[in-house]
């Protein structure tokens, strides 16, 4: 290779690396990230945090109480891999506060990414939204009840039958007999019955310190987190809510309306299981 072939191939390698440099700027000037201009996503941002502290991931676990797999999830963005939005903006305040990072940018940032939906809406206040019913099957619906009404008032009036209490063919009025000792009085609804149909509905709220939980509905995990004092949440099941709570003195628990105060005045975990007759099981 000639001096001069070594001169163009010398300026044509800086300036690439020169071209490099200046998209490099231009992305930072652009505001590309609104944290910064590190152009570093959410998860990202997380990570790199971790790993400046020399912290691993079943530290950062252990730390948190948050699952290892929901770390990972978000460190990678993938957020959808979290039990929903509320979940998942309740993991990534923890995870956030704890890497002392700015909780509100991120999840202002998270919005923004992850824009609230109609059934998010009602999850993140604790509402499960009923699910609406089609339109053209509750019009067939309807349209059967007034043929059905309609029919049983033509047969009332024109071919009137024993029931009515007006005289048959024979003569005589058709009363309904009563099995002596039978009582026509409607007895109290079945116990069973009102306990199921009531369920349960629990509140959690964090009257001070932080506490960490996880919480079972019907036997499936809804939440597991830390709330500070001030924060509270609301399950509703229908045969049982179970609670474990690290730090039970700080939390006051209600279940159907009745407040059921602190499950323990010492700061050591205890698992609580609140049923719909109000049955407890504490270990």
């Amino acid at each position: 290779m000639t001096a001069q072939a070594r001169t163009c191939y010398s300026d044509l390698v800086g300036f690439i690396l020169s071209v490099r440099l200046c998209v490099r700027e231009l992305r930072k000037i652009s505001g590309q990230d609104n944290r910064g201009g590190e152009g570093l996503s959410i998860g990202e941002e997380l990570k790199d945090a971790r790993e400046r502290k020399g912290l691993s991931l079943d530290a950062v676990e252990e730390a948190t109480n948050i699952r290892k797999k929901y770390i990972r999830a978000m460190e990678d963005d993938k957020f959808d891999v979290l039990p929903g939005r509320v979940y998942a903006k309740a993991f990534l305040r923890t995870y956030a506060k704890f890497l002392d990072l700015d909780v509100e940018s991120l999840l202002a940032e998270f919005n923004k990414k992850h824009p609230v939906e109609k059934r998010d809406i009602a999850s993140d206040a604790g509402i499960t939204s009923p699910i609406e019913p089609k339109r053209p099957r509750y019009l067939s619906y309807l349209l059967v009840i007034i043929i059905v009404a309609a029919l049983m008032a033509f047969n009332a009036l024109y071919n009137p039958g024993p029931w009515s209490g007006t005289p048959d063919d024979s003569g005589t009025q058709v009363v309904e007999q009563k099995e002596p000792g039978q009582n026509t009085q409607p007895g109290p609804p079945d116990r069973k019955q009102v306990k199921q149909a009531v369920g349960v509905d629990v509140t959690l709220e964090v009257v001070k310190e932080r506490c960490w939980m996880r919480v079972w509905v019907d036997g499936e995990m809804k939440y597991e987190g830390i709330l500070s004092s001030g924060e509270s949440l609301n399950f509703k099941g229908d045969t049982s809510v179970k609670l474990r709570l690290g730090n039970p003195r700080a939390v006051r628990v209600t279940a159907n309306g009745k407040e059921l105060g602190f499950l323990s005045e010492q700061k050591h975990p205890i698992t609580h299981t609140i049923t719909a007759d109000e049955g407890q099981e504490r270990s």
